[in-house]
């Protein structure tokens, strides 16, 4: 400051400690630090000065403050996670009574009727539900994505409505796509993660309104096409393509593309993670990604996706043609474990809809109370995996140790791969992921049990 040295000299020895700017030889400007004090020397009054250039502290304090805001910006995205988990997971059980309940009423309800149409709508829309929950459980992190034979022209056009609500109207969306696309082994929801997450860039490049093409192609690469790019293969690929027409990237953009936090957005607009999970994604199903971009002509994306192998394309996981359909009626005696109520009782009406004798219980301690004072031995024990007090492995263990050969089914919200992640299963278990059609569950008991009964 101008009158720094009167401040010093009425500091005196306590001195000042106060930050400027000095300027090099080469006309730059760096940061300093200067603490002075006054005092006298030989009986002159003198002011003794110490210039610190500041340059590495002010930026490592930049870099503290960027990792800081990070950090945070993580752990937000982590309690959303665990939010968006702990609603998907129990929300699996609201599902799963309505499925359930759906299911009963088309058996007892004939083609004809009018009611019928209405309940096949009921359950659609409750499958449809139930892919959104396996969506929140992926992007919690609390369920592995288990992937599954699809047609890649399907998927883009069950989200297609879903980008024109989400787009401005000055955003057309066009699509082309190839008359047969082959199979695609892939997680529907975490392609119709890749697509939003892409779209939603898009609009960001496009804020006075433009075009969003999505293509797909059936390509078939050779070794000179993947010679450029090290992550493909000489083999079928489904090409999918998102496409804009909006303000492109520089070169600088697109070296860091994919990298997490990185953003070309202001600050507060984005956290720089979008794109850095549509690359794991893509990589994590053997495929690849490819920009495209030049500034102010726009940015196109290439995903190639492996085509299923005919021999595994063709497969099939139910019963071969003409094969007897498994009978689904039985005596047995089921025990049946569920702590949400309305789960329970629609799970029992169905078994003993189907001659089951059922004894129902609100947790595993309740249980194996009722296993011990039944008349008759359990055979089937079916048991939620999470319950208060006593969860469904140690009641599956205590039962099998007072009757041996009990058959054991386990059921929760999440997924087989999402169990075995949290140590939930015992080796070899019997699983079923809520919600899951009744049918499902009574044909399960019968191949546990032998479909004589």
């Amino acid at each position: 400051p101008a009158d720094a040295d009167e401040q010093m000299r009425a500091a005196g020895a306590s001195g000042l400690l106060y930050a400027a700017e000095h300027r090099r030889r080469d006309g730059s400007v760096f940061p300093v630090e200067i603490s002075a004090c006054g005092g006298r020397v030989g009986g002159e009054d003198v002011i003794l000065q110490v210039i610190r250039d500041v340059t590495e502290r002010r930026q490592a304090a930049d870099e503290h403050r960027a990792l800081q805001g990070l950090f945070e910006q993580s752990q937000k995205l982590d309690t959303l996670g665990r939010l968006a988990g702990s609603v998907a997971h129990d929300f699996n059980n609201l599902l799963q009574v309505i499925l359930g309940i759906t299911d009963l009423l088309l058996d007892e309800t004939a083609p004809a009727e009018r009611s019928a149409p209405q309940l096949r709508e009921i359950r659609d829309a409750a499958e449809k539900a139930r892919i959104l929950t396996q969506q929140l459980l992926l992007f919690s992190r609390r369920d592995p994505a288990t992937p599954q034979a699809l047609n890649c022209n399907s998927v883009v056009r069950e989200v297609e409505p879903v980008l024109r609500r989400l787009l401005p109207p000055n955003i057309q969306v066009v699509l082309h796509l190839v008359d047969k696309a082959p199979p695609i082994r892939v997680h529907a929801g975490q392609l119709q993660q890749v697509l939003m997450n892409l779209a939603l860039n898009a609009r960001d490049a496009m804020p006075a309104g433009g075009q969003l093409t999505i293509e797909t192609e059936h390509v078939v690469l050779t070794a000179a096409d993947t010679a450029r790019h090290p992550d493909l293969e000489a083999k079928p690929y489904v090409r999918l393509l998102v496409g804009d027409t909006g303000v492109g990237l520089s070169p600088e953009a697109r070296a860091h593309l994919f990298e997490p936090f990185f953003t070309t957005k202001a600050p507060g607009e984005g956290a720089g993670l979008g794109l850095a999970t549509v690359y794991g994604i893509v990589k994590q199903w053997g495929g690849a990604i490819i920009p495209y971009s030049e500034p102010d002509r726009g940015t196109a994306f290439k995903i190639y996706l492996p085509v299923m192998p005919d021999e595994t394309a063709s497969g099939s996981a139910g019963p071969e043609k003409g094969a007897e359909p498994t009978p689904l009626e039985g005596s047995e005696t089921v025990l049946l474990a569920e702590d949400d109520a309305g789960v329970r009782r629609m799970t029992a009406r169905a078994l003993r809809k189907f001659g089951y004798e059922v004894i129902e219980a609100e947790d595993g301690a309740e249980a194996l109370r009722k296993a011990a004072a039944a008349a008759k031995p359990v055979q089937v024990l079916v048991t939620d995996l999470v319950m208060p007090e006593v969860g469904g492995r140690e009641l599956a263990d205590r039962l099998q140790e007072q009757q041996p050969d009990v058959k054991i089914i386990f059921i929760s919200g999440f997924s087989e791969k999402g169990a075995w992640a949290r140590g939930l299963l015992p080796p070899g278990a019997v699983f079923l992921s809520k919600p899951f059609a009744l049918a499902e569950l009574v044909r399960m008991i019968r191949d546990q049990c032998g479909a004589a009964g």
